[in-house]
């Protein structure tokens, strides 16, 4: 494997090789090789940029521009977002679980309100951005969330997301 590697103190290299189904010692203590990073976020948080990508949001955290580096082209078609959260009312008609009818499509619900963007990780082999939405109460429900890292990689012409929801009924 030839990509980038998480070490088990949160600090990620990119300049390790590891064999297929092996494995590799690593010293700590021995700094990262040489990297020329071409990866970069600003202040804001809203631009995540490496030598492949360059990933920019809005005021919600939308994704409102994708741009392949590699291709000379943008990803996403005008005026069109993506990582954008919508939320259903949903009341099947037969079963309560994972059936979805058409009738979820005209009630929508309140979109998720973004509440905090902070940088993560500015490092030579890995950049991201925490985001985290907040969830409106349904009923007599608690106000639940969505927490999002969103990173991009030195050498990997990845794009992650790790999401995780909290969702209260």
């Amino acid at each position: 494997y030839q990509g980038p590697v998480c070490l088990p103190s949160g600090l990620w290299r990119n300049d390790l090789s590891i064999p297929a189904g092996g494995w590799l010692t690593v010293d700590l203590d021995q700094p990262d090789a040489p990297v020329s990073s071409q990866l970069n976020v600003p202040a804001d948080g809203r631009t995540l940029e490496n030598k492949f990508w360059r990933v920019q949001s809005d005021g919600q955290a939308n994704i409102c521009e994708v741009y392949d580096r590699q291709a000379g082209r943008q990803v996403l078609a005008p005026g069109s977002a993506a990582n954008v959260w919508q939320i259903f009312e949903d009341h099947p008609v037969a079963n309560d679980a994972w059936d979805i009818d058409e009738y979820y499509a005209t009630h929508p619900l309140q979109a998720p309100e973004l509440v905090n963007l902070t940088i993560a990780e500015q490092g030579p082999a890995r950049v991201a951005v925490d985001l985290e939405w907040s969830l409106p109460a349904l009923g007599q429900g608690e106000p639940g969330y969505i927490r999002q890292r969103m990173a991009l990689y030195e050498n990997t012409p990845r794009i992650d997301f790790e999401t995780s929801v909290l969702w209260h009924r």
